[in-house]
């Protein structure tokens, strides 16, 4: 029998499968093992099993009612209750739209907070400074302290996810520029996964692949800090109405590159 440690390692490594069988056994000998408990809510969140998650959260507080893991996570979960009425509005057609968190205009907004502060110090400093006084450094610093950051803006506003509508005949994005809808029966597959981000790290992801082999599959973010629609739960609830959610599969298998896949 595993030891808690050892069970932590197994994640650690990525093997959650694994980790996931060794916890089972280990809540056999031991349902009330809180720290076992909180080890598998940890995966059911992180494979976007979050109705199982919620319900290990509950078991935990019968067991200790001043849990303050347990504590938070209810907080949480308020929140996300709250963010689906912030969130989401009614659709017409009888389904819901779930606006986007602007995560990116709120990045390229700071972005350009400090490039206008940036060049007012260095327009300052070239006052002062003779060696500053000259065209080169006065076209760099309009460059990057302004025009990069008012090209940075006008792309997230353009590009970055404004909505997803979800209802009985299609699954749809929208972005400011551009319109996405996929039938159901147009999409071969929906699956939850851990996605690899360009700095290594991994994030929970939702994957859309088209049937079209020429479409490109759909990535949504839906990681627990940095989800791009908010209302996970109600979002995932409101999606299996209409089509069947795979889970625990390995990203590697859907052999899928980065230029096949629109990432939101």
């Amino acid at each position: 029998m595993m030891h808690v440690k050892q069970i932590r390692s197994l994640m650690d490594s990525g093997d959650r499968v694994g980790a996931l069988d060794a916890l089972e056994n280990l809540l056999t000998l031991g349902p009330s093992n809180t720290e076992a408990l909180k080890m598998k809510a940890y995966l059911m969140e992180s494979s976007g099993r979050f109705d199982a998650e919620y319900k290990i959260w509950q078991r935990i507080l019968e067991i200790d009612d001043e849990d303050q893991e347990a504590l938070d996570y209810l907080f949480r979960r308020q929140m996300e209750d709250r963010e689906h009425f912030h969130f989401t509005e009614k659709l017409k057609t009888g389904g819901r739209r779930f606006h986007a968190y602007p995560k990116g205009l709120l990045g390229s907004s700071i972005y350009m907070i400090g490039g206008v502060t940036l060049f007012l110090v260095l327009a300052r400093a070239a006052s002062v400074f003779t060696p500053l006084q000259n065209w080169f450094f006065a076209v760099m610093t309009i460059i990057v302290c302004l025009f990069g950051p008012i090209f940075y803006l006008a792309y997230q506003l353009l590009f970055t996810l404004k909505s997803v509508e979800v209802d009985q005949n299609s699954f749809r994005t929208s972005t400011r520029f551009k319109r996405r809808e996929l039938l159901w029966s147009q999409i071969k597959q929906i699956t939850l996964c851990q996605v690899q981000n360009p700095n290594l790290s991994e994030s929970l992801g939702m994957i859309v692949i088209p049937k079209d082999e020429q479409s490109k599959a759909i990535h949504i973010n839906l990681d627990t800090y940095e989800a791009t629609i908010r209302a996970r739960n109600y979002f995932l609830r409101d999606i299996s109405e209409h089509h069947e959610i795979s889970y625990d599969i390995d990203f590697k298998e859907l052999s899928l590159s980065k230029k096949d896949i629109q990432s939101y």
